[in-house]
């Protein structure tokens, strides 16, 4: 949770709260990984560059390959709609903003948007959310 790429032990997630003592929380319904880690930065660049590489050249909750972007349906499938600020489980996913995170869909329409999840209320957009903004990030991989 300090963001440290490598939480190989309990120490490694740092005091900061909500202390915890892993990285990553595994989704049992889809099979996905998610990272804790959620760094903010443009979708071109940090989003789909930077973050993603920085994890797959380091070993992270066991995987160092396959870090990647959610798609909007897999960022959707973690947001919690009986709660909101963030709307998200926040057992499972602490530090978690209420703020925009990108997917790595882009818009048809715009190709130079993407689509979003505001966890503020777990709504989703993208007809104003030009790649070059400087939204949220949380990675994802498959478990197998």
């Amino acid at each position: 949770m300090d963001g440290a790429l490598n939480c190989a032990t309990a120490s490694d997630t740092g005091p900061a709260p909500p202390s915890t003592a892993w990285a990553c929380t595994k989704d049992n319904v889809t099979n996905l990984i998610w990272s804790l880690q959620s760094g903010s930065g443009d979708w071109t660049t940090y989003g789909q560059t930077t973050l993603p590489t920085q994890h797959n050249s380091a070993t992270r909750c066991g995987f160092n390959t396959g870090w990647r972007l959610p798609t909007r349906r897999e960022l959707l499938s973690i947001v919690d709609s009986s709660t909101f600020n963030p709307a998200i489980d926040a057992n499972y996913f602490p530090g978690t903003q209420s703020s925009y995170y990108w997917t790595n869909d882009t818009f048809a329409l715009l190709s130079n948007n993407a689509w979003i999840v505001v966890f503020a209320f777990g709504d989703t957009f993208a007809n104003s959310d030009i790649k070059s903004n400087i939204y949220y990030v949380r990675l994802v991989r498959s478990a197998e």
